[in-house]
């Protein structure tokens, strides 16, 4: 999934490139028909460099939120782009969580 980030209500002046925000993203509906991939990711910040690794293409700057997958970025950055997550290795992440193989 790729979208723009348009209409920020940040200022555009020459040092805005070193300032950086959460950018929440919630997936909405998801993927239709689609039970092999998903775009919802639990709340479980344990698996923030799992979601950073498998949805996004740093592992350090994702985190689990409540109802959206936070994504740390630049206020210069004018787009973003999520991948779906494989939904058994979601589970066996979630599983590894409280230590079941």
């Amino acid at each position: 999934m790729s979208f723009a980030l348009t209409d920020k209500p940040f200022a555009a002046d020459r040092d805005a490139h070193l300032q950086h925000y959460v950018l929440p993203i919630d997936p909405g509906v998801g993927l239709f028909r689609n039970e092999r991939a998903t775009f919802h990711t639990p709340f479980i910040p344990e698996l923030n460099q799992f979601y950073g690794h498998n949805a996004y293409s740093m592992w350090n700057v994702v985190r689990s939120e409540p109802e959206s997958l936070g994504i740390v970025t630049s206020v210069s950055d004018d787009h973003q782009t999520l991948r779906a997550i494989n939904v058994n290795e979601l589970i066996t992440a979630i599983f590894g969580v409280v230590s079941i193989k």
